[in-house]
């Protein structure tokens, strides 16, 4: 499992943290977006398996398990791959809105739209309905206002289908930008299961 990580005095810098930077400027548009969500973004980059694969379902022969793509520290922890390791732990001590921010780490080939460090931003919001549609439109509204509190006018928006894990139903969405599609973001509808009420 051990590998080198390269970089790794670059773990824990905080960008997003750090007033002024562009970053910081970017996780405060999209906080604005949400004012009643709790934000979280000190959260420790170092996580264990457990909370970044089984808990949230991704089966054990998934690519994202391999040291080919995911920078293992030990048999046992690893640097988050998405921010989304956090969400389950949040549940259980019951917070039911909130935000997570934070740098992520994987090992992808550097191009102009990859590399092996990145920010990521989650939004979770427990919603008492069962109804999946209405819990889909309330996310689709609410995330189209962020992509506009941040881009302005767009030429296009789109809502491609998508599979995770851990949603269902789940989304790309992506905006026209410069006469290409780009990919903006993730989300999916969580099962009532999730997180802290999963047996």
């Amino acid at each position: 499992y051990q590998r080198r990580v390269h970089g790794l005095a670059k773990v824990g810098r905080s960008l997003h943290r750090q007033p002024h930077h562009p970053l910081q400027i970017v996780k405060r548009m999209v906080a604005d977006v949400f004012p009643d969500f709790q934000l979280f973004d000190a959260l420790n980059p170092v996580v264990t398996t457990t909370q970044n694969f089984d808990e949230l379902l991704i089966p054990a022969d998934h690519v994202s398990r391999s040291p080919n793509d995911t920078y293992y520290l030990n048999a046992h922890q690893i640097l988050r791959p998405h921010t989304t390791v956090h969400d389950v732990a949040l549940l259980k001590q019951g917070h039911t809105q909130f935000l997570v921010c934070g740098d992520v780490y994987r090992r992808d080939e550097i191009d102009r739209t990859h590399n092996w460090i990145f920010h990521q931003m989650d939004a979770i919001k427990v919603m008492n309905t069962q109804d999946t549609k209405v819990a889909e439109r309330e996310l689709k509204a609410a995330l189209e206002a962020m992509v506009l509190q941040l881009f302005g006018k767009v030429e296009d928006m789109r809502w491609v289908d998508e599979y995770f894990p851990f949603t269902h139903p789940s989304f790309e969405l992506e905006i026209l930008f410069h006469g290409k599609w780009l990919e903006v973001g993730l989300w999916g509808v969580a099962p009532r299961d999730f997180g802290p009420h999963r047996h």
